[in-house]
């Protein structure tokens, strides 16, 4: 939630600096709020969707106690409540832009991260006793082939969320105000209908399972 958290404040710092204190921001700051913004919202779709379908249902089948952690209130909007305040800022708020000529910049932050976790595994521990310590079973480099289909597989899922944000960003704003595909018509939907769709959202992104473990 980090580098969603970036974007919200640059978002909300820019114009409050501009319009009340007559700051005028440097381009480069600009493009800098913009390039944070475009990682993270893929990012977000992507946390919440390897947690639950991967990391989640791994811990499961492998019967690890710390799968517990993931039910509890901290850890459920760490990994869930991201995606939703990306999708109210894309949809309600901001409105920000998510353009297709900017697809090179938007897997950057997850290609550092992934560099930051395979440079960190030989850091910590007792490498003679347990070897490399890597944060996530599909970024184990010492699991051969299935390390790089992981990574590769990751980077596809993360490219069609980017291309879900991008028709998100484009008619989600239209439609929330009655003009689809530059047809204008009266939508049924008023902004508060709108918001409580979210949260309507935002409660079963939190409160769901796994449909093969209901019992749970």
């Amino acid at each position: 939630m980090r580098v969603e958290g970036l974007s919200f404040v640059m978002s909300g710092l820019i114009p409050l600096l501009s319009v009340h204190f007559g700051y005028d921001t440097p381009k480069t700051i600009l493009r800098l709020a913009i390039v944070v913004w475009i990682n993270s919202a893929p990012s977000a779709l992507l946390v919440s969707a390897v947690v639950k379908y991967v990391l989640w249902e791994h811990m499961v089948r492998t019967g690890n106690k710390m799968r517990e952690n993931f039910r509890r209130p901290i850890p459920l909007l760490q990994h869930n409540f991201n995606a939703i305040a990306i999708l109210i800022e894309v949809g309600l708020l901001g409105k920000l832009p998510c353009r297709f000529q900017d697809f090179a910049v938007a897997p950057l932050f997850g290609t550092f991260y992934v560099v930051f976790t395979w440079c960190t595994a030989y850091c910590f521990g007792n490498l003679d006793r347990y070897g490399p310590q890597f944060r996530y079973p599909f970024l184990d480099t010492t699991l051969g082939m299935f390390t790089t289909i992981a990574v590769v597989a990751l980077l596809l899922v993360f490219m069609s969320f980017f291309a879900y944000w991008l028709w998100l960003s484009k008619f989600c704003p239209s439609i929330l105000a009655g003009d689809s595909l530059g047809m204008q018509w009266q939508s049924p939907f008023s902004l508060s209908q709108s918001a409580d769709f979210a949260i309507d959202v935002a409660k079963k992104s939190l409160t769901s399972r796994f449909s093969p473990y209901k019992n749970w």
